[in-house]
C-alpha cells in the first residue's frame, strides 16, 4: 500500500474515534451530517483495507513469479540467482546499482537466457527513461552488452515489439552502421539519442513488460499502466482517493458548539467528494 494511503487510513481511524467519542458523551450532538460523515469515513477505511489485502496478494504472487524466473536461469549459481532476483524486483536501475550491475554483467550476464537478458535490458532502459543516468554513464561492460542487445533487437527479422517503427530510420541506420563498422563509441553515442531512450525495450511484445509492471517492490503495481501503443507509463505516485476525509480536525470542537458550527462545506455528504479542510470552529 502506498505510504500516503496508509497515513490517510490512520488519520481517518483517529477521526472516526474522535467523532464517536464526541457523540457518546453528547448524543444530542448527532446530526445527519455527522452521521453521513461517519458512514463515509468507515466506508473509506474499509476500501483502503481491501486495497491493502489485494496489494499483499499481488505482491505475494509477484514474489513467487520472481523466484520462479530466477530458478529458470539454471546456468547461474545460487548466489547469482539471488542477485538476479534482486534485479528483477526493481522497476528500473539507478546509479547506486552500477557496482553490482558491473559485477553481474561481467561474471553472470552471458549465462542468462534470452528472457533473462531482456529482463535486464528492460530495467536498464527504464533507468534511462527515469533520468537516473544516461546510456554513456553506465559501466563499460554494461554498455557493451546493452549495445549488443540493441543491435540484435533492431536487426531481428520478426521484432518482438514495434521498436522498428517507433525509432526513426536515420537513428536506426546510424546505429547499425556504426556497430557493424566496429565503431562502438559512435554506436553508443547514437544510442543516447532521444528516440532510443523513449522506445528501447518497452514495446507491447516485450517478454518482460508485464513483469516490470507487477514485480517491483519499490514501485506500487497500480502506478504502472499500459497505453494503447503498448508503452509503459511508469509515472510514480497516485491520485487522491475518492473521499478525502482524513484531514478533519476535531480538536477544536466542544460539546458547547452549536450544530450550525459544523457546516456542510466542511463535512462530506456522500454525494460528492469534499475539498480537504479542517473541521474547526467556523464563522
Amino acid at each position: 500500500m502506498a505510504n500516503l494511503e496508509m497515513q490517510e487510513m490512520k488519520r481517518l481511524e483517529r477521526t472516526v474515534t474522535d467523532v464517536e467519542s464526541l457523540l457518546a458523551r453528547s448524543p444530542e450532538s448527532r446530526t445527519p451530517l455527522l452521521t453521513t460523515f461517519l458512514q463515509n469515513a468507515k466506508m473509506e477505511i474499509a476500501r483502503i483495507e481491501h486495497r491493502q489485502r489485494e496489494d499483499e496478494r499481488q505482491q505475494s504472487e509477484a514474489q513467487s513469479k520472481l523466484m520462479a524466473s530466477a530458478e529458470r536461469e539454471s546456468a547461474l549459481t545460487r548466489e547469482e540467482q539471488r542477485q538476479f532476483t534482486g534485479f528483477l524486483r526493481e522497476g528500473f536501475f539507478t546509479k547506486n546499482q552500477f557496482s553490482a550491475l558491473e559485477h553481474f554483467y561481467t561474471h553472470a550476464y552471458d549465462r542468462l537466457s534470452e528472457d533473462g537478458r531482456e529482463a535486464m535490458s528492460c530495467r536498464f532502459w527504464e533507468g534511462i527513461r527515469h533520468n537516473e543516468y544516461a546510456f554513456q554513464e553506465a559501466p563499460a561492460i554494461v554498455r557493451e552488452k546493452e549495445e549488443l542487445q540493441a543491435y540484435q533487437r533492431l536487426q531481428a527479422k520478426s521484432s518482438k515489439d514495434n521498436i522498428s517503427e517507433a525509432i526513426s530510420k536515420q537513428d536506426r541506420a546510424d546505429f547499425i552502421d556504426a556497430y557493424e563498422r566496429g565503431d562502438h563509441a559512435e554506436a553508443q553515442k547514437v544510442l543516447s539519442r532521444p528516440g532510443f531512450k523513449d522506445e528501447m525495450f518497452r514495446g507491447p511484445g516485450s517478454a518482460v513488460r508485464k513483469a516490470v509492471e507487477r514485480s517491483s517492490e519499490t514501485l506500487d503495481v497500480r502506478d504502472l499502466q499500459t497505453e494503447g501503443t503498448g508503452r509503459a507509463n511508469c509515472s510514480l505516485g497516485e491520485g487522491q482517493s475518492d473521499l478525502n476525509l482524513a484531514d478533519v480536525d476535531l480538536s477544536g470542537l466542544t460539546l458547547a458548539e452549536s450544530d450550525e458550527k459544523i457546516g456542510s462545506a466542511r463535512v462530506p455528504t456522500g454525494a460528492a467528494p469534499s475539498p480537504r479542510g479542517p473541521l474547526t470552529r467556523g464563522s
